[in-house]
C-alpha cells in the first residue's frame, strides 16, 4: 500500500488483514495506519467505505465493488438467521 502523507513524502506499508480475507482498496479510498511497536514498520490496518455500509449490530456482509466503488455482489449474515448470496 503506498499512502500520501504530503505532497512530498510516499509511504510504502504493508496491507494488514484477517487470515482468510483477501482484499485490497480501491485508489480512492481513504484508510488507516499505525506504526507497530516492535520495529517501527508502518502497516495499513484498513480503509473506510462509509457509502456502503448496510449492516446491522450483529451482522456481517462482504462484498466487492467495480472500479468507481459501487458494490457488485455481497454475502449478508443477517441477525434473523438469513444468508443472503446475490450479485447485483
Amino acid at each position: 500500500i503506498k499512502a500520501v502523507i504530503d505532497a512530498t513524502d510516499i509511504n510504502e506499508m504493508e496491507h494488514l488483514q484477517p487470515l482468510g480475507d483477501d482484499s485490497r482498496p480501491l485508489p480512492q479510498d481513504d484508510g488507516w495506519s499505525d506504526r507497530t511497536s516492535q520495529n517501527g514498520v508502518d502497516v495499513y490496518l484498513g480503509a473506510f467505505d462509509y457509502d456502503n455500509k448496510i449492516a446491522e449490530p450483529g451482522e456481517k456482509r462482504t462484498y466487492a465493488r467495480d472500479a468507481n466503488g459501487n458494490p457488485v455482489n455481497h454475502v449478508y449474515l443477517k441477525k434473523d438467521s438469513t444468508i443472503i448470496i446475490a450479485n447485483d
